[in-house]
């Protein structure tokens, strides 16, 4: 059986991915899909719409087999870390044989080209990339002027800046870097934009103006203004998470843990989280005192280098604990060290049932209190996350039940049983 992986994050999943879906299906002949996906705060630093459970469902129940989880430490992180672990989570998996991402591009040479200067950047890269972060340009948008002062070829201004040729050309980068033998395909993004705040097409949104639609109308638990943008199996999960109590997610649910920390700690002590420098540490600590929200607190904070989504993960950082220190003893360099299974179908069942045999890693469908230091921070960011519910013992006690299984699925080969509590959260303690 041909497998195709994909990298997700459904926020949430609306017509566009299950476009995506059905041309990765198309372009690569696969008859099996494996996606990983963020857990319940994203690779911009935000949290989550929805729970991963409700949107590992969103997924299978539009085409895709197999759910796996990416690990916290790298799904809040920049593009390169982020693709990174996402492709070395597939590869250890040892059955998917092809990777399909969308791009505005739509076409897989010239971001192979870039990847390769990236991998092994020449020395006028390297000034030119000094020179750029000496302006002051944030990361991002020195890495795209140092790319586009660089002679390759077709390669544009454009074509580097634009956010999913970005994400793409760092999944073909981890490619490289992993030697996996996983080919890479690419499918264009259609009609909106990745960041585009409104819907100007039918049937396809941004996830952005989507969010937009269901948050401004958050008391219409109909979202009819989102309803032709997203499947009627997203609409019915959406409407099910408010049925049984779960709020809507914005950074607002967790200002009061959030100004807390950001209060209480000095700040040498918020530089020492990943993402924070001196700088955006003091700056923060100046808007502490200034804002009585959290995004009146990132704008308050925004620069030229210090954009949103780089606060963003910041704020995470702190709100979870996450420090430089703790992910070096994590060794996140050496990729994730374990493969969590959030969901599967009949089809992802015998998926697992092959992966089981020759995956380098190992394949988790139950936690026990066996303590990792990753999965502790994919823990803790249960934990925060579930405290913006007020039923957030059960919410957390999801995360030590079985996996999302579609009704058309089947479990006989998986040995999963529930327990009845939650092992000690000391167990699992990223203090």
């Amino acid at each position: 059986m041909r497998i195709a992986g994909i990298v997700v994050e459904y926020n949430p999943m609306h017509n566009g991915h299950a476009y995506h879906l059905q041309q990765t299906k198309a372009i690569t002949g696969a008859a099996g899909i494996v996606a990983v996906m963020s857990g319940n705060f994203l690779q911009r630093g935000e949290p989550a719409l929805v729970d991963k459970w409700s949107r590992t469902q969103m997924a299978l129940q539009n085409g895709v087999d197999l759910v796996l989880e990416l690990p916290f430490v790298f799904a809040n992180q920049n593009a390169t870390q982020f693709a990174y672990g996402a492709i070395a989570t597939l590869d250890a998996l040892g059955i998917v044989d092809s990777l399909c991402f969308g791009s505005e591009a739509g076409d897989i040479d010239p971001l192979q080209h870039i990847s390769r200067e990236l991998l092994q950047p020449s020395a006028h890269f390297h000034a030119a990339f000094e020179h750029y972060n000496a302006l002051g340009h944030s990361f991002p948008k020195a890495m795209a002027e140092a790319l586009g002062s660089l002679q390759l070829g077709d390669v544009t201004d454009d074509l580097v800046k634009k956010p999913n040729n970005a994400l793409g050309i760092a999944y073909l980068q981890a490619i490289q870097k992993l030697k996996s033998a996983i080919k890479p395909y690419t499918t264009t993004r259609i009609h909106a934009d990745y960041h585009h705040p409104y819907a100007d097409h039918e049937s396809i949104a941004s996830a952005t103006a989507i969010r937009n639609m269901i948050l401004q109308h958050r008391s219409d638990h109909s979202f009819s203004a989102a309803q032709p943008f997203i499947p009627a199996t997203t609409l019915h999960i959406l409407q099910d998470c408010i049925l049984s109590g779960k709020q809507l997610q914005t950074w607002e649910a967790f200002s009061l843990p959030l100004f807390a920390k950001l209060e209480t700690l000095s700040a040498q002590e918020l530089a020492m989280h990943v993402h924070i420098d001196e700088g955006l540490a003091a700056r923060i600590k100046q808007a502490v005192r200034q804002c009585t929200t959290v995004t009146e607190l990132i704008r308050y904070t925004k620069t030229r280098r210090y954009t949103w989504t780089r606060i963003q993960r910041s704020l995470t950082s702190v709100l979870l604990g996450l420090t430089k220190q703790s992910l070096r003893e994590i060794s996140a360099e050496q990729g994730p060290s374990y493969i969590r299974i959030l969901g599967f179908n009949e089809t992802g069942r015998k998926m697992l049932k092959q992966a089981r045999k020759i995956s380098r890693l190992p394949i988790l469908t139950n936690l026990d209190s066996t303590a990792d230091p990753m999965l502790a921070f994919d823990l803790q960011a249960a934990r925060i996350y579930a405290r913006s519910f007020w039923n957030d013992k059960s919410f957390l006690l999801r995360e030590f039940q079985p996996p999302v299984m579609d009704v058309r699925g089947a479990v006989s080969d998986i040995q999963s049983h529930p327990p009845t509590s939650a092992p000690e959260q000391s167990s699992f303690s990223c203090q």
